[in-house]
Formats: structure tokens, sequence, C-alpha cells
């Protein structure tokens, strides 16, 4: 989540109006959006038990309520895509994710195979998630060829929803794969770049290795994470260079480890940071046209 904090510690230190600043607010929660649907990743892959499921299920929807995420809109990740939507109802949380649990049926009318919670404090706010898989836990084959194959469309696809207890109801945030949806691309292991695309204004770090790439559709708005070994400062100042040379003013910042740049005339900001992990970079960058 680098860039989404550097974005705000820039922006604290320009002098902005009342736009500006709802735009800077903008802005923070569609990266921090962008970031946590990548995330997601873990989430699906079906490797985790029911306990690990839930915890890792509230944390991402946690953190998708609290950035205001977009009424509807399709996110790529590694060029794999996802449904997102927000809404509220006017109901009960049991009763909304009881509602929700019972739609988890396979093609044919069965039970898909569903994990769900609902948490209560002493206050009354409550919380709950579902999450659906649309194959029958006894469908062999169907388990069997999704092993093969990492594709969750051959089990129906999977289904997220997190439920927040609201003055007057429920706010819920669903998620929901479309078509293919290959996990093996999602959380990428292989060789070279993982699928998907890379930032249209910020070039590709010296030596990079694509990891990640989330793209809100129909926003050209996005985040890109690459692996190199190339020295952290020598990938900031290249990027610099670069960005200098495309007509890109720097904004203020004292760390040297991040960046960011903007282009008055259209409102265009990019950003940059580098992060060590296990003895290479993680090199992220984050575009709003």
């Amino acid at each position: 989540m680098a860039p989404i904090a550097f974005l705000v510690m820039a922006w604290r230190r320009r002098r902005q109006g009342a736009a500006a600043r709802r735009r800077r607010a903008g802005v923070s929660r569609v990266l921090a959006y962008l970031l946590a649907l990548a995330l997601a990743s873990t989430f699906f892959s079906g490797r985790r038990a029911a306990a690990g499921v839930t915890e890792t299920g509230l944390a991402l929807g946690r953190s998708l309520a609290r950035m205001e995420p977009p009424g509807a809109t399709a996110i790529t990740l590694n060029g794999e895509r996802v449904d997102v939507e927000t809404r509220f109802v006017t109901d009960d949380l049991t009763r909304v994710l009881t509602t929700i649990a019972e739609g988890c049926t396979t093609e044919d009318g069965g039970r898909g195979v569903v994990v769900r919670r609902e948490l209560a404090d002493a206050r009354g706010e409550g919380e709950g998630l579902v999450v659906c898989v649309r194959a029958a836990l006894g469908d062999g084959e169907r388990w069997a060829a999704f092993a093969r194959s990492m594709d969750a469309a051959g089990l129906g696809g999977v289904r997220y929803a997190y439920l927040k207890r609201e003055a007057g109801g429920v706010t819920v945030i669903s998620v929901a794969t479309r078509d293919t949806f290959r996990l093996d691309r999602i959380a990428w292991t292989g060789e070279g770049d993982a699928p998907g695309s890379d930032a249209a204004w910020i070039p590709r770090p010296d030596g990079g290795r694509r990891v990640l790439s989330a793209v809100m559709e129909g926003r050209a708005q996005g985040v890109f994470v690459y692996r190199t070994d190339t020295p952290g400062g020598d990938v900031i100042a290249s990027l610099d260079r670069a960005m200098r040379g495309r007509g890109f003013t720097p904004m203020l910042t004292r760390d040297p480890a991040r960046r960011a740049w903007t282009r008055a005339a259209t409102g265009t900001m990019l950003f940059a940071a580098v992060a060590e992990s296990e003895g290479a970079r993680i090199v992220s960058l984050a575009e709003i046209p």
C-alpha cells in the first residue's frame, strides 16, 4: 500500500483548493481500492481453510468499505476480470446474509460450496461475509479439472460478498469472477511477465519483471507492480528522467524511495515507490489520468 501513503503525504505538502482536496481523496480511494482487489488473489485461491477464508475475507471487506468503492465497475487483474458492486439494502443483516447464501447454487439448481460468517459486538454493530463456489463439493470431476487448469470458471465461478450493518439497513460489497478466472495468473509465480498490461505513461523500471497489473475498466486508472534487481535509487532516478522528458513535473517529497509527477494541463498524476523484498526491489507504479 506504499503508493497510497505516499499520495496523501505528497499532496499534504501542497496548498490546494477545495476541488483539489476532493480530487486527492478520490484518487486515494481509487488506488487503494485497486490494490485491495489485487490482494483478493489470496482470498480467491481456495488454498486456505474456512477459518483463513473468514479472516482474509473480513479484512478485504473492511478495507473496501473504508475506501467507499464506486457503485459498479469491473477490475482487470493480470488480464483476468472481476465485477465489483456496492449497494445499500434496507433490510436486516442476517436476512440479507441468508438470502445471498441460499442463492449459492450450481447450474442445475444444486447446492454450491458456501462459507458464511456473521459477527456482532455488544453495541449491536455487525458485519458478515459469504463466499460461494458454484460447484457441488461432491463433484470430484469438476474439482479435479480445476486443480489442473486453475480456472475458477470450471467451478461455475466464485462470488464474494461483504456486509456491514448501517443505520437503516446493510451495505453490501460484492465481487464476482467473470468468464475465465485463472488463479495461477493472479498469484503469479511463473517466469517472465505476469499476464496483463504495463502503465500507459510511466515506463517499465530498468530490469523489471511485471508481477501485477490492476486496472479499473473505463477509468484508465491502474496500479502496476514489478520486481527488479536494479538498485532502488537507480530505479527512481531513471523514472524521474523519463517523466521529466515526457513533460511531467515532479511533486515534492523527502523520501528518496518514492516519487510523484503531475501534468497541470491535464491533471494527470503518476506515482512510483520502491521497497525491498527478499534481496530484490518491488517497484509499484500508479497512474491517474
